[in-house]
């Protein structure tokens, strides 16, 4: 009895929404380039592939890796294998996750991405939006 009352319990339904989502143009500084899952965050739902992690090579020895999570952008700065911190219009500096520094798309103005780093000169990475029905999961 109380195994199928927490298999009731558990069942998930899945609640569908549409988010832009950001696709970064894909250059020759842009490596290591995975996609969304199709069983995983958005699903077969966007009209395109978008990438869901990629790194961008600033030069030999500095690169950030950026994750998209929904409406916002992970970044990961790495120099010479020791993180850092970046500078950029939107984002927030997150104490609790270490080195990782998050900022919110609709931060970003002309669908840019302005990043500054320490001893180099601004960079600026270009994306789109792309309309991408995401999925969750709600229990009864």
């Amino acid at each position: 009895m109380m195994l199928s009352a927490l298999l009731v319990g558990c069942s998930p339904f899945p609640i569908h929404y549409t988010r832009d989502v950001p696709k970064f143009s894909l250059s020759e500084k842009i490596e290591s380039v995975s996609y969304f899952d199709t069983n995983g965050y958005f699903e077969e739902f966007c009209p395109t592939k978008v990438p869901e992690q990629l790194t961008y090579r600033i030069d030999e020895n500095i690169k950030v890796t950026i994750r998209v999570r929904g409406d916002w952008l992970d970044l990961k700065p790495i120099k010479n294998g020791v993180p850092f911190k970046l500078a950029g219009e939107g984002l927030r500096e997150l104490d609790y996750e270490g080195y990782t520094q998050s900022l919110r798309t609709e931060s970003l103005a002309n669908n840019t991405l302005i990043l500054s780093v320490p001893g180099t000169t601004k960079i600026n990475i270009q994306f789109d939006l792309v309309k991408c029905t995401g999925v969750t999961y709600d229990a009864i």
